[in-house]
């Protein structure tokens, strides 16, 4: 099973989403930022690492909000946990990893083509709203 850290980054009532490369897995699919955990760190940490390396920004990584197990057809399983996360601006000065990405409202995900494995994610951020 594949590890991944997430982040539902927040900023003045946003969400952070990416939309992933049209050459990877997925691509063209919506998604919140994050990646594979790496020997050594935690989730939270890897969620940090991620964020700076795919956009150019720190982060703070804060409480878990859920996590969830799915399973793709070509990639296997994969366990996701998704942190609360925070910054200080809306600026992103880098996009390393993806094609795109918005600052969103929660009722706006309903319009974005979301990763499957993100649906239960959004599910419980709908009833949040």
């Amino acid at each position: 099973m594949i590890e991944i850290g997430m982040a539902i980054l927040l900023h003045k009532g946003k969400i952070f989403v990416a939309q992933r490369n049209p050459l990877k897995h997925l691509g063209g699919y919506w998604e919140f930022p994050g990646g594979k955990l790496e020997s050594g760190e935690t989730l939270q940490d890897c969620v940090k690492r991620e964020f700076l390396e795919e956009f150019g920004k720190t982060i703070e990584v804060g409480d878990l909000f859920m996590d969830i197990t799915h399973t793709y057809e070509n990639a296997g399983e994969f366990h996701l946990s998704a942190f609360w996360a925070f910054c200080e601006d809306n600026t992103i000065p880098e996009v390393n990893e993806h094609m795109d990405y918005k600052w969103v409202s929660i009722p706006e995900m309903e319009k974005l083509k979301f990763c499957p494995a993100d649906a239960p994610i959004i599910e419980k951020l709908m009833q949040l709203a």
